[in-house]
Formats: structure tokens, C-alpha cells, sequence
């Protein structure tokens, strides 16, 4: 975008005035101002610059990602271990990183070889949970239908029920009226 600076370009007197029009807010003016700073590489700016000047952990975290050898990591709460073997957690996060993330250091973190291992363990435990959470969804709406038509089993057999109730009722209705059918009389709207 034209609007945006070329990281490598951007001089530490033009990041601090950047950063100053973002209300000091070191990972806004990185996400909004440079070139290829996504929300995740923009918070760790910002947690890079905590103990240096925000223009050396530019430098810095532009060198890990450009120069230095990666060390891929998946950042994940809770371990991959737990999320791999319970699939129907409801709350987690994960995260592919070609660097370390200093900004994530509460998180799991689990190593691999290379980028292209992590992202295959990350896709991998996504599908899963996606095929679960799929099985549960049709698990549900089945058993939804199921408990629905029991309901209305249920409700058509109390309303039988009720009408039981009033059997003595009926049954002496039915044996008035055969006991006096030899006196009915048809007509063309039935019998009077």
C-alpha cells in the first residue's frame, strides 16, 4: 500500500513520529503504518521495545525474521498434547510462528524442524477439531429431533389420558344411545 512504510526503510526518528500519532501505542503504529506488520508481529514490537527503543527491536525482529535461522514454534493454550488428545474443548488458542514470540511467553510452546512440520501439526489439530465439532453438530441435531418427537409423544398421550379420564362419562353416553336407538329417526343431516 502506498499509505505504508517499507520496514526496513523506516528511520528511527519517522517510527517515533509514527508512534507518536498512534497515541504512543507502539504495536497500533506498527500494525497501521508498516509494510507486512500483522497484529501478531506488531504486539511483539511492542513487547521487543519494552526494553530497548522501539527502532533497535524493529531492527531486531526484522533480523529474526529475515536473516537468523527460524526456530517455528506453535504457541498454544492449553499444550498441543492436551488439545490433540481432547478435541471438544471449547476454548483454546494456537499460533504459527517462524520466531520466537517473547510476547506469547505464557503460552505452550512446542518447537519443530520447520515451518511447513509446524503448520502441518497446526492444520492437523484444526481438522480434527473441525470433524469433531462437525460429529457433534449432527449428534445434536439428531438427538434434538429425537427428545422433540418424544415431547410430542408424550404430550398426544397425556391429552389421551385426559380424555380417559371421562371414560364412565362416555361409556354411559354410548349405552344411552344404544339403548334408545330404536328410536332414532333418520334424516338428511343424520339421526334425531
Amino acid at each position: 500500500p502506498a499509505d505504508r512504510i517499507d520496514p526496513f526503510q523506516c528511520s528511527s526518528e519517522k517510527l517515533d513520529q509514527l508512534i507518536a500519532d498512534s497515541a504512543n501505542d507502539i504495536a497500533l503504529a506498527a500494525q497501521n503504518n508498516l509494510i507486512g506488520f500483522s497484529p501478531l508481529y506488531a504486539r511483539e514490537l511492542a513487547a521487543r521495545s519494552s526494553g530497548k527503543s522501539p527502532h533497535a527491536a524493529l531492527e531486531e525482529l526484522l533480523s529474526e525474521i529475515f536473516e537468523k535461522p527460524h526456530h517455528p514454534r506453535i504457541y498454544s493454550s492449553p499444550s498441543l498434547e492436551i488439545l490433540r488428545s481432547k478435541e471438544g474443548l471449547p476454548e483454546f488458542a494456537m499460533i504459527v510462528a517462524p520466531i520466537i514470540l517473547t510476547h506469547h511467553g505464557d503460552l505452550h510452546q512446542e518447537e519443530f524442524e520447520s515451518i511447513n512440520d509446524a503448520a502441518d501439526a497446526y492444520f492437523k489439530i484444526l481438522n480434527s477439531r473441525r470433524k469433531f465439532t462437525a460429529i457433534k453438530q449432527k449428534i445434536s441435531s439428531r438427538l434434538t429431533a429425537k427428545i422433540k418427537k418424544v415431547r410430542t409423544l408424550i404430550s398426544n398421550l397425556q391429552r389421551e389420558r385426559e380424555s380417559f379420564k371421562n371414560a364412565e362419562i362416555h361409556q354411559r353416553y354410548g349405552d344411552l344411545l344404544l339403548a334408545n336407538l330404536h328410536q332414532a329417526v333418520k334424516t338428511e343431516n343424520g339421526f334425531s
